[in-house]
């Protein structure tokens, strides 16, 4: 399950707190899943979604609102998470109504009907408005790129980043909605995209904050499990690079050595080395994988890590002159 769609579901389970804020998170929904059609002069509003979660919801705020439920339509469909399609259609007796006072539609001086391009201020008039206004749109256009580490599992190929938008079709809509997001201090970046408007955020810290604003407690605390794990991983890795790297400094140390010396015993014989020199090329020789502190141990006259290569540096010297 992925974590998009995890956290939906969870922010799809949450009540709001009073008739304003389940208008503003109606309003939100309907704004970014549905879409509104004509119909003898009347609209219809088909709310899409991949959740079946969402039906029940959305009677609970209609009834609670307006005392009538809606029906829902199943269809299969390969493209979603679960392989169905839901529709919660709200049908052309009550949809007038609804999108009036969801701010959606609102009549000019003329009495002609138009849309709003924006959000409707009064649709987010306090704190807890704004909140399920922001939740209601994540419930409608939401995602996310984020990837959980397996726990089990931590030399996984590098995750993506942290990745959460919002995909608009409004321009306006999407300008507002980022200035809705940093009255909470949450700040997002917006592009456009092919005919819709992004707004996302590329901070665990921001995606954090904003989870926590519209009540997801449990995708919270994934998502910092998530950067602990990242880090931790982050550290094995660069503890395993730094051991890989110092392998190879021993290994190319200890050829460079050895090939000094089988130089030296094939023209001028090692018999001709002083006898420091001589026991360190046979010390090297017979153990040509191991370190320079691991020679100091096996050396049978005492002597430091720094003398130690010291003399591999003057074999080192004395074969590169015999290539002259």
């Amino acid at each position: 399950m992925s974590f998009s769609y995890e956290l939906k579901k969870e922010l799809i389970s949450i009540i709001p707190k009073n008739e304003s804020s389940f208008l503003s998170e109606l309003s939100a929904i309907i704004r970014t899943s549905a879409e509104i059609k004509l119909k003898q002069g009347k609209f219809l509003i088909v709310i899409k979604t991949e959740h079946p979660e969402l039906y029940q919801k959305i009677n609970t705020i209609l009834e609670t609102l307006y005392g009538f439920s809606v029906e829902l339509e199943i269809s299969e469909d390969e493209s979603v998470f679960h392989g169905f399609r839901y529709e919660i259609k709200i049908d052309s007796t009550h949809s007038n109504h609804v999108l009036e006072d969801c701010g959606i539609l609102y009549y000019d001086d003329e009495h002609n009907i138009q849309f709003e391009a924006g959000i409707d201020k009064y649709i987010i008039m306090d704190e807890e408005d704004k909140k399920s206004y922001i939740r209601g749109a994540f419930i409608g256009c939401g995602t996310s790129s984020i990837v959980l580490t397996a726990k089990d599992n931590l030399n996984i190929k590098k995750n993506a980043g942290y990745h959460l938008e919002f995909v608009f079709s409004s321009e306006k809509f999407a300008s507002d909605f980022s200035y809705l997001l940093a009255d909470f201090d949450i700040l997002s970046k917006k592009v456009e995209r092919k005919h819709s408007y992004v707004v996302y955020l590329k901070e665990a810290e921001f995606i954090s904050d904003l989870l926590a604003l519209i009540g997801a407690s449990r995708m919270v605390l994934k998502l910092n499990n998530e950067v602990v794990l990242r880090s931790l991983r982050n550290q094995v890795n660069r503890q395993n690079n730094c051991e890989t790297g110092n392998i190879s400094k021993v290994v190319n140390a200890s050829i460079k050595q050895v090939l000094a010396i089988q130089a030296i015993n094939e023209t001028i014989g090692l018999e001709t080395l002083p006898q420091p020199l001589q026991e360190v090329a046979m010390l090297r020789l017979a153990n040509q994988e191991e370190s320079l502190d691991e020679l100091v141990k096996l050396s049978a006259t005492p002597i430091t890590k720094s003398g130690l290569n010291h003399r591999f540096r003057k074999i080192i010297e004395i074969a590169n002159s015999l290539k002259k």
